[in-house]
């Protein structure tokens, strides 16, 4: 009787349980747009539409419009736009996490495979997957590289060695990939070292009888028909053909690019972390079996840990090959099962998933949960303030805005360029680009020379230097900014009018000290702060700035609910802000107020020193010496060399 519930409970729970990995793998892909490549996407797949071709040259760029352009991803470039145009921006977002969700309930089913008699192992191996990849979880069509790599992994393992899949389904699915995405070389790569493992394996006495013809030969057919039937049909559909597709790699490659592009290096911090710990728990699961090893899974492995090592944009592409091979070798080990196995599985996926979601997504500040778009890259009212002040011309932008620029602006502004590093020379990236983004000689005259009148400058780490020497040069005002950046416009006659309306005159946003701000021009930044912040509410260096204004103004009261809704969105707010938001609360006589954040700054070792310091005075106030004379030798002994704290103690010691 026992037997027959188990198989029927599992038939119940596999098909929920595999809803609720759909959910969760959704929810690990349903958040703001964070990259800057989507939208020279959404504008390509417009142009397509439009022309009803596959455009060849750099059509968006007004500095380089004839630089040919290698574009492999115009399917899926088409397919973001219709989505877009016809439902939004959050629509977009949630189709991109259901193709997140399509490529983790493929890779699950491949999974699958490898643990027939362990059902509840895959739904494991899995999550950690999503977990692993969910930093590549970008609107950019490496996503339909990777569902159809997930593909070819699970169709290959299940019918590898069968002809017709090898020789016809094959080059029929490599063919469709090679015109949806340069990725197509992994797909290649992978079934490279598949083949390649009956060959490694003939070399042993051993074995060598047992290898047949077709083991050596049938695979390696199907990939050279699959080769043919790629570079034909890209010849007859993109105009550039084959190098389409090819140019990728040398992209990739040059030195230039892995200098500069953070994601074609290695990963780094947590990646790299993620990586090697992965890539040294799987050999230590192998060496448990090492005389059980399959080569047509372990090459695989092997060559996309090398590609994760080198590159973070394959860390997607090495998860789907390893989270298969995880689980067959999970599978192996025999351990056994409780009576209420099935339950106890289930119930403690769900608590993972909910837990997982909870501590981990929604707090994620990088990855932000929900619709929207990512600030650092998206300067929307930036964006807003040029649609509706300055007049179309010539622009100068950093190439994290040039994608948004596409998305939001175009065709009124044209970007100077974007994230598409085949789209612009190696030379125009390095003597051009550079020399005005680092302000290197010729800067100045090149702007001049050709007419720019719009410097869209990104300030990502809070160093600018171009947006520094701008606010110092005369011929160029500041007129709109965010948190991370700064819109000059050039006193021309065409400009003037907007120049003359908008001008920030005091505000420095790309010092970030707020050590500008002093009695003499306080209201004069009151008055410009405000006004920044009405276009931007959410910005944190306007509200700052208006903040520490309103407190050396003198207008304490005015400033303690700007630092109390700045503290409440800036989870790591620095001691400055809790030391300025604290004084507000003390002087505007708000001193019970005042003595609760002084102890959450001690309790939290917020400058405890200062908070002690306080405590202090708050003491006085309610006219207690002794404890204010506690807390001040508090505050010297965490703080023996700051003067004003000796000084208190030797006043309020004489005073006694």
């Amino acid at each position: 009787m026992a037997t027959d519930i188990q198989p029927a409970r599992d038939k119940l729970l596999t098909p929920l349980l595999l809803a609720g990995l759909a959910v969760f793998a959704f929810q690990c892909g349903f958040f703001r747009v964070s990259c800057v490549d989507t939208g020279f996407h959404i504008q390509t797949g417009a142009l397509i539409l439009k022309t009803g071709a596959i455009p060849s040259q750099n059509t968006f760029s007004w500095i380089s419009p004839d630089s040919p352009w290698y574009l492999h991803q115009w399917a899926p470039a088409t397919l973001f736009y219709v989505v877009f145009a016809a439902w939004g921006l959050t629509a977009l977002i949630a189709f991109k996490a259901l193709l997140a969700s399509a490529i983790f309930m493929v890779t699950w089913m491949a999974a699958r495979r490898e643990a027939p008699d362990r059902p509840y192992l895959p739904f494991w191996t899995v999550t950690g997957g999503l977990l692993a990849a969910r930093c590549r979880f970008f609107i950019r069509p490496l996503l339909f590289s990777a569902l159809l790599l997930a593909l070819l992994i699970y169709i290959h393992r299940r019918f590898r060695g069968n002809r017709r899949w090898e020789w016809i389904g094959l080059p029929v699915l490599m063919t469709v990939w090679s015109n949806t995405h340069a990725g197509v070389l992994y797909g290649f790569a992978f079934l490279c070292a598949t083949a390649a493992a009956p060959w490694l394996t003939a070399l042993a006495p051993r074995f060598r009888s047992k290898i047949s013809a077709n083991d050596l030969f049938q695979l390696p057919i199907g990939i050279a028909v699959s080769l043919a039937t790629s570079a034909v049909s890209l010849q007859l559909i993109n105009p550039l053909g084959v190098m389409a597709v090819l140019r990728s790699v040398l992209y990739a490659a040059d030195p230039f690019w892995r200098d500069v592009a953070v994601e074609l290096g290695p990963p780094t911090g947590i990646g790299m972390f993620v990586v090697a710990g992965t890539v040294m728990a799987v050999l230590l699961l192998q060496a448990t079996r090492i005389r059980r090893i399959d080569l047509s899974v372990f090459l695989p492995f092997a060559g996309f840990a090398f590609l994760a090592f080198r590159s973070q944009r394959a860390l997607l592409a090495f998860t789907l090959v390893t989270v298969p091979y995880v689980t067959g070798l999970l599978a192996s080990i025999r351990i056994p099962s409780p009576r209420r196995g099935a339950a106890t599985n289930a119930c403690a996926l769900a608590v993972a998933w909910v837990s997982l979601f909870a501590c981990l997504i929604l707090p994620d500040r990088l990855f932000v949960y929900g619709p929207g778009l990512f600030r650092n890259f998206y300067p929307m009212s930036v964006f807003r303030f040029m649609n509706d002040n300055v007049p179309r011309q010539n622009i100068y932008n950093g190439m994290v805005h040039g994608g948004p620029i596409l998305w939001w602006l175009y065709p009124e502004f044209r970007p100077f360029i974007d994230s598409r590093g085949d789209a612009y020379t190696t030379e125009f990236w390095r003597d051009t680009y550079y020399m005005i983004r680092d302000v290197k000689p010729g800067w100045q005259e090149y702007l001049s020379r050709n007419r720019i009148g719009v410097a869209l400058v990104a300030d990502m780490h809070g160093h600018a230097p171009l947006a520094e020497r701008l606010y110092e040069d005369a011929d160029w005002a500041l007129v709109s900014f965010d948190d991370h950046a700064r819109l000059f416009l050039k006193r021309t006659p065409e400009n003037m009018p907007a120049v003359t309306r908008h001008e920030y005159n005091e505000l420095r946003p790309h010092d970030r000290s707020f050590a500008w701000i002093n009695k003499g021009n306080a209201p004069a930044v009151i008055a410009e702060a405000t006004r920044a912040v009405a276009e931007d509410p959410e910005g944190i260096t306007a509200r700052t700035a208006l903040a520490r204004a309103y407190m050396i103004a003198g207008s304490h009261g005015e400033a303690v609910p700007v630092y109390e809704k700045l503290l409440a969105d800036m989870k790591d707010a620095g001691g400055n802000y809790w030391r300025d938001y604290g004084y507000c609360l003390f002087i505007s006589g708000n001193h019970a107020e005042a003595g609760e954040i002084y102890t959450h700054m001690v309790k939290s070792g917020i400058e405890p020193a200062f908070a002690w310091y306080m405590r202090h005075l708050i003491a006085l106030q309610h006219d207690d010496p002794q404890k204010a004379r506690e807390c001040l030798e508090t505050a010297v002994r965490l703080a023996p060399d700051e003067p004003i704290y000796a000084s208190a103690l030797s006043q309020l010691n004489g005073q006694n």
